[in-house]
């Protein structure tokens, strides 16, 4: 069973989920995908696993901050670098 949002563990998974996807898009800056492909596919190649709800929250607080760019919405929304963001 995950953890609830906002817990010290899952604050710690949010994170690294956080990392990674800025990771991957700073590599590849011209990626989009949706959140299931964020999870199947960016995350769980570094070998780590986050449930698509994580996923799901930390894409949208990226695109909340800017970092990322959102385009459509629900399940089929994708997410990508928004142009301009440098890494830190």
């Amino acid at each position: 069973m995950a953890d609830p949002p906002g817990s010290p563990d899952e604050d710690e998974l949010e994170q690294k989920v956080a990392s990674l996807i800025m990771e991957y898009l700073i590599e590849h800056p011209h990626a989009m995908d949706t959140a299931e492909g964020v999870a199947s596919w960016w995350i769980r190649a570094e070998g780590l696993r986050a449930d698509l709800a994580t996923t799901r929250r930390v894409l949208e607080r990226l695109a909340g901050t800017g970092y990322l760019v959102k385009i459509g919405e629900g399940a089929q929304a994708h997410f990508g670098l928004r142009k301009g963001t440098k890494p830190h």
